[in-house]
């Protein structure tokens, strides 16, 4: 996450804030060079951090909307051989900040507590979205 801010005191002038630059992602997966057969996903950051499939064989390589491919994950418990992409750890090696974006097309599935993306180690240290909780709605924890 990029802030750029400007504080000046009145008595003193104040310097105008220097914008800053777009920070680059981490990691970036577009599925479009990906291997699913092998269970390797590419990151196009220019990182190296390639993501691992899951359960690949559940998995399908569809259009994306955008002309590329997208990952089609069947979802499923958290016990179910469904697909997922492990990400390695060194994505958030050293962050202090966190910014998550992706394009999701939801089947519509009212089921609560499904995820979207979940990163943590267990079920007290994490962080996820769910389109469906308890509680209605999107909800981050």
């Amino acid at each position: 996450m990029a802030l750029a801010l400007g504080v000046g005191l009145l008595a003193a002038p104040a310097a105008p804030a220097q914008a800053v630059g777009t920070p680059r992602p981490a990691a970036h997966y577009t599925f479009d060079d990906s291997d699913f057969a092998s269970g390797k996903i590419t990151d196009s950051s220019g990182n190296g951090l390639t993501a691992t499939l899951v359960n690949g064989s559940t998995a399908q390589s569809v259009a994306g909307t955008d002309g590329g491919r997208a990952l089609a994950l069947p979802g499923g418990a958290p016990t179910s051989s469904g697909a997922y992409v492990r990400l390695p750890r060194e994505v958030l090696d050293g962050a202090t900040g966190l910014t998550i974006s992706a394009r999701v097309k939801w089947s519509g599935d009212k089921s609560s507590w499904q995820r979207i993306f979940d990163l943590g180690t267990n079920t007290t240290k994490h962080l996820f979205t769910t389109p469906t909780a308890t509680v209605g709605g999107c909800r981050p924890p």
